[in-house]
């Protein structure tokens, strides 16, 4: 992966060169478009431009090129040109960065700034190989080659865990240098020094994850199990297939260790409201009743009803809906 930054003066461009998965192009990009006349059809080298970039997103390590390539202008100072700036991977992906440009603003001033330069480096985790090309009253060449090892896990670190509905959220990481956006189950950010570059996320294997916070994941409740019976028409009778299901919810209250059971249930359209209220509180109570034996306290059983009011199905009135049958149970 290469990337070549001319900056003569009249106007600064990008080369990109990259060689990977395949994917081989190379493209004069302006860095600022705000000179640029808007235009309604695209050149063919504008067209050339999109279709790349569109090409740019599946490559698999450009969010690591781009951390990187982001951090050594961030360390650059107003005073300094990045004139070529090459960044490469070993076997054991360390990125390895090449960087040569000019420092301008007098030896004195440029030489202090160079340093700054090298340390903010230095300070961000990078091994420095430094060396001045040549020099002027007015400026200084620099050469720098660059590698970061892989670093050791942080000390401190947060961690984005799976919902207990099995679904993934996202947080925002901050600190005084910025922040990271985490939104990938088991992904982590270092947290050792509030005033150093944020890390990119880094993926935890479950193994890792227990052995950190294996007692505090073990005070968190189960996930939450859902179960559905269905009844037949007209009473509290359960189905033959939801029969068979019973032994099923019963076994799975019992291997929880406090058990938390919510029922509801709901009816058809088939009569009027009210009776199909008490028809749903019925079935419900059949299935509370059941849940009790198993020896669940009744103060940890909830129940109540929907009637016809909340359907799986939605249909007209007086019509027979099996699926609208039923009392969901939700066990935790």
């Amino acid at each position: 992966m290469l990337w070549n930054l001319k900056t003569p003066r009249a106007l600064r461009h990008i080369v990109i060169v990259l060689a990977c998965l395949g994917l081989t192009t190379t493209l004069l990009l302006p860095i600022s478009a705000s000179a640029q006349p808007k235009k309604d059809v695209l050149t063919e080298q504008e067209r050339e431009v999109v279709d790349f970039s569109e090409r740019l997103k599946r490559v698999r390590n450009l969010p690591s090129f781009y951390y990187i390539l982001h951090q050594v202008t961030t360390a650059a100072t107003n005073s300094m040109r990045i004139d070529h700036l090459r960044i490469t991977y070993d076997a054991n992906k360390t990125p390895i960065v090449e960087l040569e440009g000019r420092v301008l603003g007098g030896f004195a001033e440029a030489s202090q700034n160079f340093s700054n330069f090298v340390r903010r480096l230095k300070e961000m985790r990078y091994q420095v190989d430094e060396r001045y090309a040549k020099s002027d009253l007015e400026w200084i060449d620099y050469k720098l080659k660059l590698s970061r090892p892989l670093k050791p896990k942080p000390k401190s670190f947060v961690v984005l865990m799976e919902n207990l509905d099995g679904k993934v959220g996202a947080i925002l990481v901050e600190n005084n240098t910025g922040q990271q956006r985490v939104d990938q189950a088991n992904a982590a950010v270092g947290m050792d020094d509030a005033d150093a570059v944020l890390e990119e996320p880094f993926v935890m294997k479950s193994s890792e994850i227990e052995a950190e916070f294996g007692g505090a994941l073990q005070t968190l409740p189960e996930k939450p199990v859902k179960f559905v019976l269905y009844f037949k028409s007209g009473g509290a009778e359960l189905t033959d297939a939801s029969q068979r299901e019973l032994p099923i919810i019963l076994r799975t209250v019992r291997e929880r260790t406090a058990p938390n059971v919510s029922i509801t249930g709901h009816s058809d359209k088939v009569g009027n409201e009210d009776y199909n209220y008490r028809l749903s509180l019925k079935r419900a109570q059949l299935v509370r009743d059941l849940v009790i034996e198993e020896g669940v306290e009744e103060k940890l059983v909830e129940v109540e009803s929907h009637g016809e009011n909340n359907p799986l199905v939605p249909t007209p009135d007086n019509v027979a809906e099996p699926r609208n049958r039923r009392v969901e149970v939700y066990v935790r």
